[in-house]
């Protein structure tokens, strides 16, 4: 199968989706905290949750919803963009790189 098949199934499967968008969102928290030097405890307690919900989060084991990234946005004083593009629209996958490793 050439690449531009294989690139066509995984953007039309929901659970690739899934994932790719759970490690965006990961990676823009913690390039976020990197840029305030802000720890997991302090985004933890900015959220008012503990410790361990922001390990999860950030290990993308949490189930996110718009609710919970909105309040993750607002507590990095971020902006969410969430868009439906059509298939045909051009979507740039970016490779998900850890800044912590």
């Amino acid at each position: 199968m050439n690449e531009s098949k294989k690139r066509e199934r995984l953007e039309k499967d929901p659970e690739f989706l899934q994932e790719y968008m759970k490690a965006t969102i990961v990676g823009d928290i913690f390039q976020a905290m990197d840029e305030e030097s802000l720890s997991k405890s302090q985004l933890a307690e900015r959220l008012g949750k503990s410790r361990q919900y922001v390990g999860r989060v950030l290990n993308e084991s949490a189930n996110f919803t718009i609710d919970s990234i909105s309040k993750i946005a607002a507590a990095l004083e971020r902006d969410v963009v969430l868009r439906l593009k059509s298939y045909t629209e051009v979507v740039e996958i970016k490779e998900f790189v850890d800044p912590h490793e």
